[in-house]
């Protein structure tokens, strides 16, 4: 028989030097947070299956017992289990002192102190999430009067271009002098029997209409 203790977080079973001498018993102590449950009235079948691998227990003969053969030398009726983490269930009979269900009423006890009791773990702060701010695109509004006309955006692309000084109707009156310089010069090739003469032609007359338009251009949108 054995008794079992509860005292400063840890779970003892003593035994007498009787049941270590003859039936190969040992003491035992563990945390008493390794302790996970214990059973005041365990089933008699598991209690045979753990008393069968104890050969000592059965040297002083077998007594009926629920319709089983139990040993002789152990008192089903005493006896509690204790489940300990990563160990086979523990039975330990009682000393007569002892009861099985007041033992097992201690030990439920003080694993539920030691639950309410043990640190909880500390929140974790919720993780700041730092906003990357997003440039916006800013959209320049356009003034409706500040809208160009084609002859200034001409203009001012020509200025962007590197022309500085050459404004639209001088561009024009230089095309037009060309496009007429380009015909004269083509017809006279025509005449002369020159087949290139008729390109000249062409693109004098292509000169000079634009140069035209943007004399136009110009006559009614002056800059």
């Amino acid at each position: 028989m054995a008794k079992v203790l509860v005292e400063d977080g840890w779970l003892e079973v003593r035994v007498s030097w009787l049941e270590r001498a003859l039936l190969s018993e040992k003491a035992r102590r563990v945390p008493l947070s390794s302790v996970e449950s214990v059973d005041a009235r365990p089933a008699l079948l598991d209690m045979l299956l753990y008393w069968t691998d104890q050969r000592g227990v059965w040297l002083g003969g077998a007594t009926s017992y629920g319709g089983y053969l139990v040993p002789s030398t152990r008192n089903p009726n005493h006896t509690i289990a204790i489940q300990v983490t990563g160990q086979r269930l523990w039975f330990v009979e009682l000393d007569e002192d002892q009861g099985r269900d007041e033992i097992a009423a201690r030990i439920t006890c003080s694993l539920s102190n030691q639950a309410r009791t043990a640190p909880r773990a500390e929140a974790q702060p919720p993780r700041q999430v730092t906003a990357i701010p997003v440039p916006r695109v800013q959209h320049e509004e356009i003034d409706p009067a500040d809208d160009e006309t084609a002859p200034q955006v001409a203009q001012r692309q020509l200025r962007l271009t590197g022309v500085p000084d050459l404004s639209l109707s001088r561009l024009g009156s230089w095309l037009v002098a060309l496009g007429v310089l380009g015909v004269l010069a083509g017809t006279t090739a025509v005449t002369a029997g020159m087949v290139p003469g008729l390109l000249a032609v062409g693109a004098g007359l292509a000169c000079a209409i634009i140069g035209g338009l943007a004399l136009a251009a110009t006559a009614h949108h002056p800059s």
